[in-house]
């Protein structure tokens, strides 16, 4: 396999890498906003319960 073959190679496998991260950045931060989001529903009826 050439130098050039290998850069190339490379390349490709760190524009993967680069986008998986992002994508997974991004779920995980719909994650957190869905979770806070869904938090005080959660927890108004519990505390409405013990009262």
């Amino acid at each position: 396999m050439s130098r050039m073959e290998l850069n190339a190679q490379l390349h490709s496998i760190v524009k993967i890498h680069v986008a998986y991260l992002e994508e997974v950045d991004l779920l995980a931060s719909l994650m957190v906003l869905s979770s806070s989001c869904r938090a005080p529903f959660l927890l108004g009826p519990q505390r409405q319960n013990v009262m």
